[in-house]
Parts: C-alpha cells; structure tokens; sequence
C-alpha cells in the first residue's frame, strides 16, 4: 500500500468511528441535493496533475523513467522520504492515486493546510469499501463487519473534518476539532472514548506494514513527513505513472 494511503488512513478511521458512533445513537443523516449535501464541501483547494507529481517529487517517487532506472539499479533510493507537501500537491496527490488502491473508501478527498497548523480535510465516504478497507489495513474481520453492519448509512455521503495531528516515530496523536457527516455536524466529544484506539491502530498499521514515520506534521500551511518505506509500497504508483 502507498505512503499516501496510510496518510489518508488517520482522516478515514475517524471517519469511520464517528459513524459507527453514530449508527449506536441512531443517526441517519439525510442526503439531499437541495441542501448541497450529496457533495464534499468546498476548501478553496484546486487539484491539478502538474502539483500531484510536484507533490510525488517531494514524497521521493519516481516520476521518469529515468527515475524508474536508477531505483531498478538501487531500490534503497525509494525506501526514504523526506520533504513537504502543499494542501494543493497532497490533494492532487491522493487524487492521482486513489485510482490504483483497492477498496479506497473514499473520494474527491481535499487537504487544506492552515496557517494555526490546523488541517482541514473533505471529501466523499465510499460506504461499500469501508468493510473491505479495514481488513486490508488489520482489523479483523469480525471487527470490520461489526462497522459494516452497524453503518446506517446506505449510499456514499461527504464528510469534513478539522483538527491537528501528528506523527513521531509511527505515535500517533489526533485532536480533531470540528466534525460533519452529510453536512450534519457532530460533537468532537464523541471520538474522545475512541481515541486511544484510533491512535493506537494507525500506528500499528503503519509499522504491520513496514512504514517508519519519523515525523508528520503541520506546519506554517504545510506538511511534512519524513520516514521510510517498503519497496512494495511505490508499486501502485508505478503503475499510475505508466497510465499518465
């Protein structure tokens, strides 16, 4: 699985526990295209191929083939990473990829960076992948079926989220802020109980997969990220490289 997956994976588990909260306390929340609620909510930040590969340099992927040879005389060149991403490059980035993740279960996913090193993040729930996503990232069938059956949510809905988080040496530490599902807002509280467990699982993923994140973090508007990864990992977008 790509780095940027496992990026994503902090802003999805959230998601995911927020709904399965919610399914216990009986909300449904309502789509409806009067009230603009079948679509994620709009953060001012374009998306465009040129900053998603601007975006790749930065993460250390290649993006020539030329690149391709080097690291096919030395795959150690693409085991590291160590830069920084704008909101418009991570945006554009993850929306490059999502193409080539099996089950990403989610979609039209914006970043925005902020100058308080808040992050704010939205986008689209793919409902029917939410199952088979968490199996791939080790949660155990039984747990990812308890989300799956406890979700009452039956089509795609946006979600928004807005908060901090940081990673040091695969520690996770989240403090999310503001919460929406289908444009409704939900109390951050509601995370609280599950936060220890959120935390605890996006760093076991990270390290069951072989990433080290030395850091991740938000600052002065954008991010930066610096670790190691498996070679495997840059085989999804190796293969988008070659479709663009």
């Amino acid at each position: 699985m790509g780095f940027i997956k496992r990026l994503v994976l902090v802003l999805v588990t959230l998601v995911v526990v927020l709904i399965l909260v919610a399914g216990y306390l009986g909300f449904v929340p309502v789509l409806s295209k009067a009230f603009g609620s079948n679509k994620p909510r709009d953060l001012g930040v374009a998306h465009s191929v040129e900053a998603g590969f601007k975006g790749a340099t930065a993460m250390n992927l290649p993006v020539s083939a030329a690149d391709l040879e080097k690291i096919a005389k030395n795959s150690d060149l693409a085991k590291s990473f160590n830069g920084e991403l704008s909101d418009v490059e991570a945006s554009s980035l993850v929306l490059l990829r999502q193409t080539d993740i099996d089950n990403f279960p989610v979609y039209l996913t914006t970043f925005k960076f902020n100058p308080d090193n808040t992050a704010e993040a939205a986008g689209m729930i793919r409902v029917a992948n939410v199952g088979a996503f968490l199996r791939s990232t080790g949660v155990s069938k039984q747990d990812a079926d308890t989300v799956v059956s406890t979700l009452k949510l039956v089509q795609d809905a946006p979600f928004y989220l807005k908060g901090k988080v940081a990673i040091t040496n695969n520690r996770v530490n989240l403090d999310v802020s503001q919460v929406e599902l289908g444009r409704l807002p939900l109390p951050a509280s509601l995370l609280e109980p599950n936060k220890g467990a959120v935390e605890s699982y996006v760093g076991n993923a990270l390290g069951m997969n072989g990433f080290q994140v030395k850091t991740f973090a938000i600052s002065n508007g954008k991010a930066k990220l610096e670790g190691t990864r498996p070679l495997k990992s840059i085989g999804p977008w190796v293969k988008t490289l070659r479709l663009n």
